[in-house]
């Protein structure tokens, strides 16, 4: 937004007979700082601000302006009484004009700020909400990502116990299966022992047995009661 430029036009020299000879002596910007600040207030970061604490010297600059008119018009030795009071009256005019102007002006530039400032509200409610938004979806996913690596490490400790229980059984799988060998190599051992025996006792007709060692079974499993089978 643009803020009015101010500036009093000089009165007609008709109305003060030469008076508005003096180099632009009602011009704001030249008498005042005012006019830059009143022309810069959109570049201010906070307008708002600005134009609440420029107002008042605004208007101070108005009155010592218009004073100094009046001032003038009083000094005037060219004017009669009447003349004097009717340049008054023009000058006091053009001040309530340019008062009431700048007051259309302040209140304008109120306005605009103050929809501004709603609009810029509105505008971080939205970002607000939508910051809310994604902050609690950010935080439902949390949950779901807890919750499902949650659910990973029960899976992973329930493999991890069917992993040692196969380890568990395999290892006495294996143990059994050695067992199973050795006595498996030591029945073949003894079948060997059995040929050989019966085999001597057919050549000889004799059963001898201190020849012969058994790994598994016994001679009295295989023969009974042992007696000197050597004199059967």
């Amino acid at each position: 937004m643009e803020c009015q430029k101010v500036e009093i036009a000089p009165v007609e020299t008709n109305h003060l007979n030469g008076f508005s000879a003096v180099a632009d002596p009602f011009n704001l910007k030249e008498l005042s700082p005012v006019g830059p600040v009143v022309e810069n207030l959109e570049n201010n970061s906070d307008k708002e601000s600005s134009v609440q604490s420029d107002i008042p010297t605004l208007l101070q600059v108005f009155k010592n302006v218009y004073d100094r008119r009046i001032a003038s018009i009083e000094s005037n030795a060219d004017f009669d009484r009447n003349r004097k009071n009717e340049e008054k009256v023009t000058v006091l005019e053009q001040y309530i004009q340019h008062v009431l102007e700048q007051n259309d002006t302040f209140v304008s530039t109120m306005l605009e700020l103050e929809t501004e400032a709603q609009q810029r509200v509105k505008q971080m409610e939205k970002r607000l909400k939508s910051s809310a938004k994604t902050t609690m979806e950010a935080v439902i996913n949390v949950h779901e990502c807890e919750k499902e690596m949650r659910r990973l490490v029960e899976e992973r400790l329930y493999i991890e116990s069917l992993y040692n229980d196969a380890q568990q059984h395999l290892s006495t799988c294996k143990e059994e299966n050695s067992f199973l060998r050795d006595q498996n190599c030591n029945l073949s051992h003894d079948v060997q022992a059995l040929l050989h025996i019966i085999h001597h006792a057919r050549s000889t007709g004799h059963w001898e047995m201190s020849c012969v060692t058994f790994c598994e079974v016994t001679p009295e499993q295989v023969f009974g009661p042992v007696q000197s089978l050597s004199n059967v």
